[in-house]
């Protein structure tokens, strides 16, 4: 193996392994700003995450009425599957209250 081939291996370990690190650290931030359960905590967070999530999308989503925000909450927290599963199961009823489609298996 000549040493260009192996520098462009260790090259993609690395860049593999900050990939790694950068994900963990948004379903870390994620699951912190669920936990709270708070729609203003989630116009934060997408607003500091709008290249994950499209530009295009937050811009609709701080443009939605409130009751959608608040369904988009409850639609993250019923299928994010490291909830704990009396949010996930309110998020659930929440929805259906409110005519919206339960996603999700508890």
């Amino acid at each position: 193996m000549s040493k260009k081939c192996w520098g462009d291996f260790r090259y993609g370990a690395a860049l593999r392994r900050r990939r790694s690190e950068k994900i963990e650290k948004f379903v870390r931030d994620r699951d912190e700003m669920l936990l709270r359960g708070s729609v203003e905590e989630l116009k934060h967070f997408m607003i500091n995450h709008a290249k994950e999530y499209g530009e295009d999308f937050v811009e609709a989503f701080l443009l939605a009425s409130d009751l959608v925000q608040e369904a988009t909450l409850h639609k993250m927290i019923a299928v994010v599957t490291t909830m704990p599963v009396h949010m996930r199961r309110d998020s659930m009823t929440w929805l259906t209250e409110h005519g919206y489609k339960a996603y999700g298996n508890i």
